[in-house]
């Protein structure tokens, strides 16, 4: 595992894809055992797969499972009747193992692939992976004038960031990276670049890169007059307060204050 995980390293993978294939290799070991890579066989996928389901996604946080090994915590959660991982949390499970079992086979540590005498999960297509919109009612609650403007008070990410995201539909990552030099007219319509231009920029997937007009609410709200303070003071970067320290992206600190303004009870209360 350690080599397969320093060759993924050495391959220029970023920090969070080595940080997840750690994890659900950690996963794997746990729940079927320290054993030689050669032994390992379709009933051990098949092991994993049955017993990760009930794997909390905040098993390693919370204080019930602590000191708990793997199938300890996965006996427990169970029990408990802990919802499943998301099918796309599971999805990646089986990718990452794949990735790893493939990997052994490449480097002649196993005869054959495990994992091909086992039937892929059936796609749901009605399923959304990526959760569902916020309603019309939440939104109202998300930008009411003085919760909002209390919560973002003196923070350029808070205000920002949402306002951006509600009108334009980029992801966080790709509002919390934006630099100023992003931000520019083309054909006299002001907007902003999702590239992979400067520092510390990543794009999902090559159908990431666009540019995305300003709506006029933003423009309204002075977003423009913000950027050319940036310009002014020699700044390279929309929000350098939110650094990406540990190398997982700069949408992490961004993404945590957005949650725990949201979070109930006081945003299911009314309360902002």
């Amino acid at each position: 595992m350690e080599v397969h995980l320093a060759d993924l390293e050495r391959g220029g993978r970023d920090k969070k894809t080595l940080m997840e294939s750690r994890h659900t290799l950690a996963l794997f070991q746990g729940i079927v055992g320290n054993r030689l890579v050669a032994e390992l066989n379709a009933d051990d996928c098949r092991t994993f797969f049955d017993a990760v389901v009930h794997w909390h996604r905040h098993a390693t946080k919370r204080p019930e499972f602590a000191g708990l090994n793997v199938r300890e915590t996965i006996a427990k959660a169970k029990a408990m009747g802990e919802p499943p991982p998301a099918a796309a949390t599971l999805k990646k499970h089986r990718q990452r193992l794949s990735t790893f079992i493939n990997w052994a086979r490449r480097n002649k540590l196993i005869a054959d692939n495990p994992l091909h005498g086992l039937v892929r999960q059936k796609k749901d297509v009605t399923q959304d992976d990526t959760g569902r919109p916020f309603t019309q009612d939440e939104l109202n609650a998300i930008f009411e004038p003085s919760a909002f403007s209390a919560w973002s008070k003196g923070s350029a990410h808070r205000y920002w960031v949402p306002i951006l995201a509600l009108y334009s539909g980029a992801r966080v990552t790709e509002l919390i990276q934006l630099y100023v030099a992003d931000v520019e007219a083309v054909q006299c319509i002001p907007g902003f670049h999702i590239n992979k231009r400067f520092p510390g920029q990543k794009l999902k997937n090559a159908g990431s890169r666009r540019f995305v007009p300003l709506a006029q609410p933003v423009l309204d709200c002075g977003f423009l007059a913000f950027v050319e303070a940036l310009k002014a003071k020699g700044q390279e970067r929309l929000f350098p307060e939110l650094p990406n320290n540990d190398g997982l992206g700069f949408g992490r600190q961004m993404t945590k204050q957005f949650g725990a303004y949201r979070r109930p009870p006081a945003f299911s209360s009314g309360a902002i």
